[in-house]
């Protein structure tokens, strides 16, 4: 917790200092345009020349917006940190994916995936900072979303068998009530081999998959 506290800190701390930056340059700008030296230098140079400099100025700003946005879709070493700790848990060729994506609750679902999964969830839900990549970011959460919802209706709709191995639809519901269920589970079990495999996708892309150092 105190390791999350501190990231929280420097999070915040990076996105206020950001923000006041831009701010500073953005009048830093408007001062430098309207003030009487300059006005007295478009005076002897032209107009012209004025808005050149000022197109070349505007140039510069977007490239340097640029690469600053390049440089924030590098992989930093925390983001590096969580993926590699995420796919150690639930890697995209284990047990409990290769079930998501083979498998169905008419063949039971075992009892060491569905603890897989909620120890993963609980580990993404516990990350208040979540990732610095912001596309990565939203995959992340939009997967732990996904992970919560099949795990709550899979405990709400679901029995142990008698070696408490699996859980299984129970028997006992009628054939509706049965295939509802069913039908719900596999839905919320796509969803969540679908936003799994679009975060390792973005997570590939961006170099996020890297071991870290």
């Amino acid at each position: 917790m105190a390791e999350q506290r501190e990231l929280l800190i420097a999070a915040i701390g990076r996105n206020l200092l950001a923000a006041a930056g831009a701010v500073v340059a953005i009048i830093g700008v408007i001062t430098i345009i309207f003030s009487p030296g300059v006005k007295g230098w478009v005076k002897a140079h032209g107009i012209l020349v004025y808005y050149g400099l000022l197109a070349l100025l505007l140039i510069a700003l977007v490239a340097i917006n640029f690469i600053r946005l390049a440089k924030a879709r590098l992989a930093s070493e925390h983001d590096r940190r969580v993926v590699s700790q995420f796919l150690a848990e639930m890697p995209s060729d284990g047990p409990v994916i290769t079930w998501l994506k083979q498998n169905t609750v008419a063949n039971g679902i075992p009892f060491e995936y569905l603890d897989i999964i909620e120890n993963v969830y609980g580990a993404m839900n516990a990350n208040v900072i979540g990732l610095d990549n912001r596309a990565a970011n939203k995959a992340y959460r939009e997967l732990a979303e996904t992970m919560e919802k099949f795990r709550v209706f899979v405990a709400l709709n679901t029995f142990p068998d008698k070696s408490y191995r699996r859980v299984w639809i129970s028997d006992s519901w009628d054939w509706k009530a049965r295939k509802e269920a069913a039908e719900h589970i596999e839905s919320d079990q796509a969803a969540v081999v679908t936003a799994y495999d679009h975060f390792l996708l973005i997570s590939h892309k961006d170099g996020l998959d890297r071991p870290t150092t």
